[in-house]
Order: structure tokens, then C-alpha cells, then sequence
């Protein structure tokens, strides 16, 4: 997979059109077809993630995840008709032009800001996850895997340029899909079949997904996935600049729908399967948990040892496994590292280049913020390795600046958009720390440790009292960190832009959503007098409905509609309807991923409902869940652990050369693309492009080292990305959807949301890391393990085909919910947002924030997306690493460097092109992968009806939770509206994704692609929550966590695998495949993603005018290797924390929700989640605050237990009650500051002269708004 993926980019930056132009790298020459667009697209946002820490997330918290297909299919619907025609309209290189455009330049640089912020905090854990599956499988160390994939990242983002990020990003799709469906199959069997995983997972409460609880501190309740999950998928999709990259490399607006149609459905179809692969891991793990019994050491490696148990036996399985885990990280590390190399050198390098530089200048530039990114995020894979879970740790980083981001651009205003950068950074800082206190903790599912034959050690404690209860925002689930982030953005930006509004205040129509277009008043005058009224229970609860309905919601905004990367994929494509094509097929894809990942978390619990192996010591970590039942179930099969771990692999290497595609992109053209001279050719713009892939693989690589010290991959992800989600979701919804927000509400909601979203995050994760807030995990049993047994609680996840299934076998199927997530996060796609991109035809989406606000708005939200993506990308390159390390016991510091490298090589040298083609290839090797997984593990566990049963007897099935309560983790509504929210963030508003859906040529291609997309994301999550399901029915007797059998809950699914196909040829080297294609996929799209926003929004200022495009081309491929090489680093970090899952959405929150905010109205979101974020963290990190987990089981286990007992007289601080809030909302919350303080200050300082350019305007508000004489666009029309 590796060397494919070198190779394609070795084609594309040498043998094909050599990316001399900064439109060669970033959009292809806008001649990229539907199909491996939509593939990129797919790939780029499934990454290691999806594959290792939700399944493993699934393991331990039920199969909650699975609504967040809901929101993959509202994000997608928001990207393709809200969105996406404002960019592809204005045809900007970066999405964050469009708030220059639309408020002013302060805007942009702090659109850009957060976007790169957030690549930075992203990236590192998509490298760090393959490279701890690699290290899981091969016994690597994470600490020479990470660097070596993020150098061959780095490598070919940098020299390949969008193509090679777009084509690897299809090779690694590829790779990812057979990655799930050998796990999907192998583990079905090796589980007691399909009927054994469902009753297992339900009989350990992994299937209690009928949560409508709306409490946001329950962790995945239904409305934290479809509010929390939307919001943050906005950022993905609709403002994400890869996103906008891939829609107008695309020739049209038709093929940019299309794009979207099927990464829709390609996505939903990962997550369905690593959401059930996070149940048929809880299936066969039911009786002895592998963490509990000491055979895993981190929840995160649940997946490998899975793989690894049932398939290390099977003559490349472990390998397949490896390359899907290392596709998902590479494609995700290329879009992002290109990505970002584009809004750096746009926002913020431009103003400083002279105006005679050349295009080849300009690319060489490009190709330098690539490799800087790539280097700085290479490290950061050190600091991921020390935290916890990768899912949540995920959502919760992205949160701090995706609810920001989506603010800026849904109200596009300043103030706004910092509200809710502040807002989140509170929320999900505060959680962290209370995790880590101890404070905090997620209710896990039950483990048993029963049925391990290994001597199983338990350590119970025993609290007399608590007298410290984390700040209730803290508790808030991390699937609204996004969504909270957004709201921040949206209402500060409002706020300010009605006070600060002129009576010349003038917006142009085509930066306005056509959605909004359609609800203006007709008038011959402006539109600044219209008066478009806009009339606006449990947030705590993990993984409820609706945690997952508008968390998972808004979140997804960021990744699809509002996404750089996103966009950057749907302009490759010719038309605005391929481009709509291209999102239907994401909806379509990464539903199905998604339902596939939530039915494999229920799976492994029916597997393992009777031994539990992270109770009974099988795996160390709840992410190690699915290699564990990989190997568990196929290890056997010849050929099946490699096909896991190319699965795996595919999902990261998709991701990560997608977001240092994306990256480089948007740093390029926001940062330094303002300092190079005016003459700088393209050559040169492209060799700076390739140079940021590089930076930034790099420091991604770093950065592993950091995730692998966190906790579950699942949570991690979900908490870092909500720190800039909500912000990112904010800053581009008010510039998109309000056209009364300034560029002083859209500033100052986007830094509220930020504040916010961070707050919210690191609070809530300190009182996890106290001890204080711990999430109600399902129970567990390790009574028939047969091994010695040291039990230890972790409060941990994982994401889709790792993470998803372990969180499913830990906390429940309530993940089922994010589906429809993806549902709404696609219709807010093609109807809001994409209508707005696709129009304005912009490289970077947040030119968009520029031509809506002003220059600061559109740097805030740039920053806000290389946050998010640095701090991303670490997790999605562990994963994989971490099944590799499960499968073939090398350890995570080999692989996750190794992935970074190959993953920075060709997103630097293939640019979009690469990265969509390897995504396509990846989106492949992961549904591959899942459906072995899902087959074997379905066999191995019983059969469909023992997984159910035991899923259900193991109460993984009680998914009807409508609690409101948002402290609830896994609520209907936690899930519901978290992850729209949250997909809001990485399809609508993401630059990843505008890039692929503007790649196409037609909008009707995008709307097809944004089907596809949601439909395979759909899939996906199916997959993956039905293999958690079905490895709680394989361990239900015996949980391999306390039976010690593995260390961590992310290590499920791989010690799934090699439990039940250690035997089959190829079957771990399958899951590894499939691990290593979405982690490949996401790295690639957002190191390419990243190096466009870095470059268009950072370094293009700087650049002279007369750079050529082929410097540009080199600056870009720099930020690649930069990123590439930043996320590295920073898995070593990410190796110490605990639960991917969480530890995503947490982090992604900090950013998400004041992205959202931003794109959606306004400024102070981000102030919001990073209050809660941090808060939440600092908690958890104490131990105060715990999410309640399913019950596990040891009864089983042939292994002896030892039990200790500890006894504490007295907890004495209690997680403040916003620290409680679960994970799903942050993005929710950064979103709704933004807006809210960016409408108030654009109130207070409104110009009777402000009027706004209808194109700026989705075409939902410009239908409302009264006919006017409209100024002539100078933009090229659109072709139909």
C-alpha cells in the first residue's frame, strides 16, 4: 500500500503533468472524475480512525455511532445545497477566500488559523493510529512506523500534488474496504455468527442505541451524534478546504454532487461496518475482555488483537489488515498536508510573495508548507501517544476550531469566530482535564473476563464519596463540541454584526448559500436591508441519539461542506451536478462504512460478551479491540490479517494525504501565499505547496507519539477535532446563511468559539485524566478467559473501523445513530453550502470568509483547520500503527513514521490528483477489509443471531436512548446532532472536500458525489458498528481489556482479527490493509487540504506577485512535509491517552463548532468549546468524570484472574457540569457561540452601508431575500 501510493505520486510529480501549477496540485486541472474523487473523498474522511477507534469505541460504549450515518447524510445535503454552490460559484483556490470576500481579510487569517490549528491537532492521531495497528501486528515500534508513513505521505502529497493525493486516496479506499469486509467476515464467524454477535452485544448493552436522552453529557446519546456529528462533518465536507479542492477539481457542479452522493454513501457504508465490527468484537470478547485481562494494553489496539486473534493464522491477513488501517491515515495525512499547504500559503504567505513570482514557484512553496506540516505533525504523534482514547480525543480536538469554522462561514464574522474558537478550546480542554484527573469518566459498556483462560488480575476501586463534580459543561459529550462550537461562532458573529452593521452593509449574493439566496426579499437596491427571520434535555449523555443527530451533524459540516480538502475534491470535478454525485456517494459510502463499523463493534462484544479481552489483559487499550478480533477471528485465514491491516492502512493513508493535500493548499493561499512576490511563477507555487506537505507530515508524524499516551482514539478524535469544528462550522454558516453578520461578529464569534470549544475539551478530558468523569461503558465479562488477567478502567474509544467497533463493544450500538447524521449532513451539503462554493469556483473555501467578511476572518478560519488537522492527523496515523503492532508486534514508533513518509511522499509529489486516486483505492481496501472482517468475525462469533443475542443480553443494543440529558455519552440526540454537526464540518465546510467536489466539472457530479459519499460513509459506520457489536458477542464471556488480553480498547478490532483469523492466510495482512487505507486516505486529503489553506491563507501574502506556479507548486509540497511530519510527532503523544473515538471528536470539537459558526454566521464559538473541551479533559484525566460503559464479562476466561481492590475514602472535586456534557456536542456548542456572538457584534457594529455579495450567500437565505438588481459576478460561470 505504501509503495503504491509512493508510486503514484511518483507518477503524478514526475511523469504526468509534474504539478508545475498551483492548479495542476491543488485542483487537478479540474478534470478529475466523479468516481475517484468521490473515493478520495470517502477515504480522506474515514482514515485509521473510522477503522480501528470506533469499532473499538463501539467495544467499550455500545453501538451509539451508528446515528452518526444520520448525520453523514444531513452533512452531505447541507454541502451539495448550502455550501458548495457559494464555492464552486466563486471558483477560489481557497474555501477561505470566501470570507475575505465576504467580510474581510481578518476574517480569512482567522478562518485559516483555525483550520490549520486544526490540521495540526488532527493529523497526529490519523498517523498515530496506524502505526499503532502496525506495531500491535508486527511488534514495531510506534515510533518508527509513524515517521517512516509520514515521510512516504509527505513524499507524495509533495511531488504528486492533488492528483496523487486524489488517486492514492482511491487505491487506499480500495484497500480500506476490503480491509472492513474480510475483519466484517472473518470476525461474523470466528464471533458465533451474526444472530451470536447480536444477541451477545445486546445482552452487553452494546446495542442500547435507542437513546433520545437529550442530556449532553451522556456520551453518545441519538441527538449528540445527529446534532454533534452534523455540525462536525460540516467542517469536513462543506467548509473544509480539501473538501472544496477535490468538488472543483471536478468540471462541474453536477459531478460535484455526485462526488458528494457518494462519498456519502461509501462513508455511510465504512461506519456501518466498523460500527458493527465494534460489536462482533464485544461478541467474541464478551467473556473475556482483552483489555480487562491484560492481553491489550489500550482499547485502542482492540481492533488488531481481534485481527490478529481470529485471522493471524491466515496468510496476509494481518497485512491486508495493516494496509487498510495505513490507507485510511495516508489518504487522510495527504488531503490534509495538501490541503493545508493551499490555505497557508493563500492566507498567509500570498501577501508576503512579490507579484512576479511564478506558478512553479508558487508550487515549489506549496510543496514546502507540505513537508513542514508533515514533519510538525509527525511529531506531534508522540504527544497523541501518551493520551487517551483516539475517537474521542479526535472529535474533541476538531471541535475546539470546527465549530469556528463553521460559524465563520455559515455568519462569516470575526468576533464570532474567535467566541467560538475561546468557547470550544474552554469546553474541550475542561473536559480533558478532568479525564485525566480522573474525574471524568464515559459509562462504559459491561466487560467480562469469565471465559479467559489466563489469570486475570482485577484492580476495582472503591469510592466512598465525591466531592468535586466537573463543571456540567465538561461533561457534555464530545459529539456536540463541534455543534457548541458552531452555535458560539453563529451567535457572538450575529450579535456583533447587528451592532456593528452600517447602512452601506452590502453582501454579494454569490457569497451567500443559495438556500439563503431563495429566502431573501426581491428589491432593485442591496440586500442590507432584508430581514430574513431566521426563528431559532441531556447533552452529557455519551452516546445518545441525539448527541449523534446534531453533534455528529455539525461536525461533519466542517469535514464536507466547509472542508478545503472537501471542496478541493468536488471543484476536481467538472460540474456542479458531479460534484453533487460525488457527495451522494460519500453519503452513500460512509454511511454504509459507518453502519458496517458500528455492527463490528457489537459484533466483537458478541464475540467477547463472556470474556471481555481488555478486562481479562488480552489487548492494553479498548483501540486494540478490532486487531485483537481480527486476528482473534482470522489470524488463521491466509492473507487476512493483511487484509485488515490494509484496510486499516487505506483509511489512514486516505485521510492523511488528504489533509495534507488540503493543508498545504489552505496555508499556502491564507499564510504565506501573502508574502511571496507577485511574480512568483507556478512551479514555484507548487514546490511551496509540496514543501508544506512535508513540514506538516512531519509534524503529524511527531505527533503520534503524543496520541499514543492518550486514551481511545474513537473519543480523542472526536474531543481534539471539536476544538476547531464548531468554530470553523460557525465562522462559514454566517457568512453563508446570515447575511446581516459582519466581519467584526464573524471574528469575534469564530475566537468565542474557539475559547469555547477548547475550554469544553481540555476541561472535560482533565477530569477524565483525574478520574472524576468516566463514560458508562456497557458491562463486561472475562469469567471464561482463559489467561492471566490485571484489570485497570480506561475511559477510551476508537474511530470507524477500528475505533468505531471498540467504542460499540464498550459502550453500545448507538453509534447506528451518526447515520443519520450523514443523511443530513449531505442535504445541508448540496443545499447550503455547496451551492455558495460551487458558484464562487474557490481553490480554498476560505476565500469564501474573505469575500463574505474580510481578510482576519478568513485567517481565523484557516488557522482554526490546520489546528484541526494537525491535531487529527496523528490520531488516523495511530490507529493503523496500532493494529500493525497487534498483528505483527512492531511497534508503533516504526510504522507510524513509515506511514507518514509514504503518505507525505505522494500527497507532496501527486498533489490532489494522487490523493484522490489513492483515496479511491483505499475507499476500496477498506470496504474490502470490512466485509472479511464482518464475514469472518460473523462466523467465528455464532452466527448473525448469537452476535444479537448476545449483543442484546449484553445491553450493546439499547440504542433507543431519547434522553435528553447531554451529559448522557451516547444519547439519539448526542449522536444525532454531534455528529451532523460534526460532519457538517468534514464534508460542507471542509476544504478537503470543496477541493474534490470543485475538482468536477458539473454541480449535478457533485450532488452524485456528495450521495455517494454520504451513502459509503453510511456503509461504513454500519460495518463498523456491526463488528462491535459483533466482538462484544466473540468476548462477551470473556473481555479481553480486563482479562488483559489487550491494553487498550482501541486494540479490539486487531485482537479481534487475530483471534479469529490468525489461521487464514492474508487475513491480518487484509486488516491491516484496510486499517492502513483510511488512515492513508485521511492523512493524504488533509496534509493536501492543509498545504492549500496554509499557502493560500498564510503564505501566499508573502509571496512577490510574480511567483510562478511551479514555486507555488513547491511551497505547497514543503507544507506537506512540514504537517506530514508535525502529526508524526505527535502520535508518540497520542500512544498515551486512552479511547480514539472520544479523544477525535473531543479534540476535533475544539476547532469544528467555531468552523461551522464561522461558515454559518459569525465569531466568539471557539472561546466556548475549548473551555468545555479542556475542561472536560482535564476531568477525565483525573479520574472525576467516567463515561458509563456497557457491562464486560470474565466469567468465560480460561486465563486466572486476579483481582485487586482499591479502596478511596474520598473524591473531593466534582467535574464542573458543562465538563459533563458528552463529546458529541462540542462541535454544537462552538457553533452555536459562534453565531450567536458574531450576530450580536455584527448588530452593534453595523454599517448602513454593508451589503453583501449574493453569490456569498447559500442559496437557502437568497431565495428569502427580496429581488434586487444583483452586481455582475466576475467569477467563470458555473457549467450545468
Amino acid at each position: 500500500m505504501l509503495g503504491f501510493s509512493a508510486l503514484i505520486g511518483i507518477y503524478f510529480g514526475c511523469f504526468g503533468s509534474k504539478q508545475n501549477s498551483a492548479r495542476e496540485y491543488l485542483l487537478a486541472g479540474q478534470t478529475m472524475k466523479v468516481f475517484p474523487v468521490a473515493m478520495s473523498l470517502i477515504s480522506s474522511n474515514i482514515s485509521g480512525v473510522t477503522i480501528m477507534a470506533a469499532p473499538a469505541d463501539i467495544y467499550k460504549y455500545g453501538a451509539n455511532y451508528i446515528w452518526s450515518l444520520i448525520s453523514i447524510l444531513l452533512t452531505s445535503l447541507a454541502c451539495v445545497y448550502i455550501y458548495m454552490p457559494v464555492f464552486l460559484k466563486l471558483q477560489l483556490v481557497s474555501t477561505y477566500e470566501y470570507l475575505e470576500m465576504r467580510f474581510d481579510k481578518k476574517i480569512r487569517t482567522l478562518a485559516s488559523t483555525l483550520f490549520t490549528l486544526q490540521v495540526l491537532l488532527f493529523n497526529p492521531i490519523i498517523i498515530y493510529l496506524p502505526a499503532l495497528a502496525f506495531s500491535h501486528v508486527t511488534g514495531l515500534s510506534v515510533h518508527i512506523i509513524a515517521p517512516t508513513v509520514c515521510l512516504i505521505c509527505i513524499f507524495y502529497t509533495t511531488i504528486g500534488g492533488l492528483k496523487a493525493v486524489v488517486w492514492t486516496d482511491t487505491l487506499q479506499t480500495s484497500s480500506i474496504f476490503i480491509c472492513l469486509l474480510v475483519v466484517f467476515g472473518l470476525g461474523i464467524s470466528m464471533a458465533g455468527g451474526f444472530l451470536n454477535i447480536i444477541k451477545e452485544s445486546y445482552d452487553g448493552h452494546r446495542l442500547d442505541v435507542l437513546d433520545f436522552d437529550l442530556d449532553p453529557t451522556r456520551r453518545d446519546g441519538f441527538w449528540a451524534f445527529i446534532i454533534g456529528c452534523t455540525v462536525s462533518w460540516i467542517v469536513d465536507i462543506s467548509i473544509n478546504q480539501s473538501t472544496i479542492q477535490r468538488l472543483m477539481a471536478v468540471p462541474t457542479i453536477n459531478d460535484a454532487k455526485k462526488v458528494v452522493f457518494l462519498f456519502c454513501i461509501g462513508t455511510i457504508t465504512i461506519k456501518a461496518f466498523t460500527t458493527f465490527a465494534g460489536i462482533m468484537m464485544y461478541a467474541k470478547y464478551s467473556k473475556c475482555d482483552p483489555i480487562s485481562s491484560g492481553q491489550v494494553t489500550h482499547s485502542d489496539q482492540i481492533l488488531p488483537y481481534f485481527v490478529m486473534e481470529v485471522g493471524g493464522q491466515i496468510p496476509g491477513l494481518p497485512g491486508l489488515f495493516i494496509a487498510g488501517i495505513f490507507s485510511g491515515a495516508l489518504s487522510s495525512l495527504s488531503t490534509t498536508l495538501n490541503t493545508l499547504s493551499a490555505t497557508f500559503y493563500s492566507d498567509f504567505l500570498s501577501k508576503c510573495m512579490p507579484p512576479t513570482i511564478t506558478e512553479k514557484e508558487k508550487s515549489n512553496i506549496f510543496k514546502l508548507i507540505v513537508i513542514v506540516a508533515g514533519i510538525l505533525c509527525t511529531t506531534l504523534v508522540f504527544v497523541v501517544e501518551k493520551l487517551g482514547g483516539i475517537f474521542e480525543l479526535t472529535v474533541s480536538f476538531s471541535g475546539i476550531t470546527a465549530g469556528s469554522l463553521v460559524g465563520l462561514f455559515t455568519l462569516g464574522a470575526l468576533w464570532g469566530g474567535i467566541a467560538g474558537l475561546l468557547f470550544n478550546s474552554w469546553l474541550v480542554l475542561g473536559n480533558q482535564w478532568y479525564k485525566h484527573k480522573g474525574l471524568l469518566k464515559d459509562s462504559q459498556k459491561p466487560f467480562s473476563v469469565e471465559n479467559c483462560t489466563m489469570f486475570v488480575n482485577t484492580t476495582l476501586n472503591f469510592v466512598d464519596e465525591v466531592k468535586e463534580e466537573p463543571f456540567v459543561m465538561y461533561r457534555i459529550t464530545f459529539w456536540y463540541y463541534t455543534f457548541f462550537g458552531t452555535i458560539v461562532v453563529l451567535v457572538v458573529g450575529l450579535v456583533i454584526s447587528y451592532f456593528t452593521r452600517t447602512s452601506e452593509h452590502h453582501v454579494n449574493p454569490d457569497l451567500l448559500s443559495p438556500v439563503i439566496k431563495c429566502l431573501l426579499p426581491k428589491q432593485k437596491e442591496s440586500i442590507a436591508n432584508t430581514n430574513a427571520d431566521f426563528n431559532l434535555k441531556n447533552p452529557t449523555k455519551r452516546d445518545g441519539f441525539w448527541a449523534f443527530i446534531i453533534g455528529c451533524t455539525v461536525t461533519w459540516i466542517l469535514d464536507i461542506s466547509i472542508n478545503q480538502g472537501a471542496m478541493q475534491r468536488l471543484m476536481a470535478v467538472p460540474t456542479i451536478s458531479d460534484a453533487k454525485k460525488v457527495v451522494f456517494l460519500f453519503c452513500v459510502g460512509t454511511i454504509t462504512l459507518k453502519a458496517v463499523a458500528a455492527f463490528v463493534g457489537v459484533m466483537m462484544y458478541a464475540k467477547y460478551s463472556k470474556c471481555d479481552p481488555i478486562s481479562s489483559g488480552l489487548v492494553s487499550h479498548s483501540d486494540q479491540i478490532v486487531p485483537y478480533f481480527v486476528m482473534d477471528v482470522g489470524a488463521q485465514i491466509p492473507g487476512l490479517p493483511g487484509v485488515f491491516i490494509a484496510g486499516i492502512f487505506s483509511g489512514a493513508l486516505s485521510t492523511l494525504s488528504t489533509t495534507l493535500n488540503t493543508l498545504s493548499a489552505t496555508f499556502y493561499s491564507d499564510f504565506v501565499s501573502k508574502w511571496v512576490s507577485p511574480t512568483i511563477t507556478e512551479k514555484q507555487k507548487s514546490n511551496v505547496l509540496k514543501i508544506t506537505v512535508i513540514v506538516i507530515g512531519i509534524f503529524c508524524t511527531m505527533l503520534i507519539f503524543l496520541v499514543e499516551k492518550l486514551g481511545g482514539i474513537f473519543e480523542l478524535t472526536m474531543c481534539f477535532r471539536g476544538i476547531t469544528a464548531g468554530s470553523l462550522v460557525g465562522i462559514f454558516t454566517l457568512g453563508i446563511l446570515f447575511p446581516s453578520a459582519n466581519a467584526k461578529g464573524a471574528l469575534w464569534g469564530g475566537i468565542a468559539g474557539l475559547l469555547f470549544s477548547a475550554w469544553l475539551v481540555l476541561g472535560k478530558q482533565w477530569y477524565k485524566h483525574k478520574g472524576l468523569l468516566k463514560d458508562t461503558q456497557k458491562p463486561f465479562s472475562v469469567e471464561n478467559c482463559t489467561i492471566f488477567v490485571n484489570t485497570t478502567l480506561y475511559n477510551v474509544s476508537g474511530i470507524t473501523i477500528m475505533a468505531v467497533p471498540a467504542d460499540v463493544y464498550r459502550y453500545g450500538a448507538n453509534y447506528v445513530w451518526t447515520g443519520i447524521s450523514v443523511l443530513l449532513t449531505g442535504l445541508g451539503c448540496i443545499y447550503i453550502y455547496m451551492p455558495v462554493f460551487l458558484k464562487l469556483r474557490l481553490v480554498s473555501i476560505y476565500e469564501y470568509l474573505e469575500m463574505r467578511f474580510d481578510r482576519k476572518i478568513r485567517s481565523l478560519a484557516s488557522v482554526l483547520f490546520t489546528i484541526q488537522m494537525l491535531l487529527f492527523n496523528p490520531i488516523i496515523i495511530y490507529l493503523p500503527a496500532l493494529a500493525f503492532l497487534h498483528v505483527t508486534g512492531l511497534s508503533v514508533h516504526v510504522v507510524a513514521p513509515i506511514v507518514c513518509t509514504i503518505c507525505i511522499f505522494y500527497t507532496t509529489i501527486g498533489g490532489l490528483k494522487a490523493v484522490l486516486w489513492t483515496d479511491t483505492l483505499q475507499a476500496v481496501c477498506i470496504f474490502v477489509c470490512l466485509l472479511v472482517v464482518f464475514g469472518l468475525g460473523v462466523s467465528m462469533t455464532g452466527g448473525f443471531v448469537n452476535i444479537i443475542n448476545k449483543s442484546y443480553d449484553g445491553h450493546r443494543l439499547d440504542v433507543l436512548d431519547f434522553d435528553l440529558d447531554p451529559t448522557k455519552r451516547n444519547s439519539f440526540w448526542a449522536i444525532v446532532i454531534g455528529t451532523t454537526l460534526y460532519a457538517m464540518v468534514d464534508v460542507t465546510i471542509n476544504q478537503s472536500t470543496m477541493q474534490r467536489l470543485i475538482a468536477m466539472p458539473k454541480i449535478n457530479d457533485f450532488k452524485k458525489a456528495i450521495f455517494l459519499l454520504c451513502t459509503g460513509t453510511i456503509i461504513v459506520r454500519a460495518l463498523s458498528i456491526f463488528t462491535g457489536i459483533m466482538i462484544y458477542a466473540k468476548y462477551s464471556e470473556c473481555d479481553p481489556i480486563l482479562s488483559k488480553q489487550v491494553t487498550r480498547s482501541d486494540q479490539m478490532l486487531p485482537y479481534f482479527v487475530m483471534d479469529v483469523g490468525r489461521q487464514i492466510p492474508g487475513l491480518p495482512g487484509m486488516f491491516m490493509a484496510g486499517i492502513f487505507s483510511g488512515a492513508l486516505s485521511t492523512l493524504s486529503t488533509t496534509l493536501n487540504t492543509l498545504s492549500a489553506t496554509i499557502y493560500s491563507d498564510f503564505i501566499s501574502k508573502w509571496t512577490p506577485p510574480t511567483i510562478t506556479e511551479k514555486e507555488k507548486s513547491n511551497i505547497l509540497k514543503i507544507i506537506v512535509i512540514v504537517a506530514g511530519t508535525f502529526c508524526t510527532a505527535l502520535v508518540f503523544v497520542l500512544e498515551q491517552l486512552d479511547g480514539i473515538m472520544e479523544l477525535v471528536l473531543s479534540f476535533g470539537g475544539i476547532t469544528s463548532g467555531s468552523l461551522v459558526g464561522i461558515f454559518t454566521l459569525g465569531v466568539f464559538g471557539l472561546l466556548f468549546n475549548s473551555w468545555i473541551i479542556l475542561g472536560n479533559l482535564w476531568y477525565k484525566h483525573k479520574g472525576v468524570l467516567k463515561d458509563t460503559q456497557k457491562p464486560f464479562s470474565v466469567e468465560n476466561c480460561t486465563m486466572l484472574v486476579n483481582t485487586t481492590l482499591y479502596f478511596v475514602d474520598e473524591v473531593t472535586e466534582q467535574p464542573f457540569v458543562m465538563y459533563r456534557i458528552t463529546f458529541w456536542y462540542y462541535t454544537l456548542f462552538g457553533t452555536i457561540v459562534v453565531l450567536v456572538v458574531g450576530l450580536i457584534i455584527s448588530f452593534f457594529t453595523r454599517a448602513s452601508d454593508h451589503h453583501v455579495n449574493s453569490d456569498l450567500l447559500s442559496p437557502v437565505i437568497k431565495c428569502l431575500l427580496p429581488k434586487q438588481k444583483e452586481v455582475q459576478s466576475t467569477q467563470t460561470p458555473l457549467l450545468l
